[in-house]
């Protein structure tokens, strides 16, 4: 991978496959060349009501700046929601 990282199946599998009452997963992309890529992919387990913190975020640092931070703040914003949601 471009980032170094080298997950194992089990990793990548909970990215493709999660049950989406239970974790969030949101993937960034971006037209580099005339190619979309994947430029960033984040994920939150969605069971810690009080202080959620994505338990994955990697980004393409050469390709994005901030980039981590958005995904950080959306994946945290959205668990809070959901969330606020089942409690109501």
């Amino acid at each position: 991978m471009r980032q170094g990282i080298d997950p194992d199946e089990l990793e990548l599998a909970r990215l493709v496959r999660f049950d989406p009452r239970r974790r969030l997963v949101i993937c960034a992309t971006a037209l580099v060349g005339s190619v979309d890529a994947v430029v960033g992919v984040g994920a939150i387990d969605l069971g810690d009501r009080d202080a959620p913190v994505p338990s994955l975020v990697v980004v393409d640092h050469g390709a994005t700046e901030g980039l981590a931070e958005l995904i950080s703040e959306a994946l945290i914003g959205r668990a809070r929601t959901a969330a606020g949601a089942r409690a109501a």
